[in-house]
């Protein structure tokens, strides 16, 4: 049994679609087959909207890079036209569990680190 990380509901393995397998284990999605569904027709309507993605010299709305070409950003929880982020944003933002708790965890490992990284100098 696994939980929907969309629907929170709990449901059976073989209602996730499978992401990667090893030798020993399947590993799968972390939302379930019938949200992803519904977010794969939100994210069409949201790109007819928006369209799909920015020219080069159009500024990422996280780092302003200019340099690369920018994707449509969304919250997959509310269904909300974010922004326009480069890959490496939109990835790093994803990464750390695309919410505020884990961009405010990541702030407070680096605060300390770079605190403890003075006192080795």
């Amino acid at each position: 049994m696994k939980k929907c990380i969309s629907c929170h509901q709990e449901k059976i393995d073989e209602d996730f679609e499978i992401s990667s397998t090893t030798i020993t284990k399947i590993h799968r999605k972390k939302v379930c087959k019938v949200c992803r569904k519904s977010i794969r027709k939100f994210e069409k309507q949201l790109q007819k909207i928006y369209g799909k993605t920015k020219p080069l010299g159009t500024p990422c709305d996280c780092c302003g890079r200019t340099d690369v070409q920018l994707s449509l950003d969304h919250c997959h929880t509310l269904g909300t036209f974010r922004g326009w982020l480069c890959q490496q944003c939109n990835v790093s933002i994803g990464g750390l569990g695309d919410n505020i708790e884990g961009l405010e965890k990541a702030f407070l490992y680096l605060k300390k680190a770079y605190h403890n990284s003075i006192a080795f100098e």
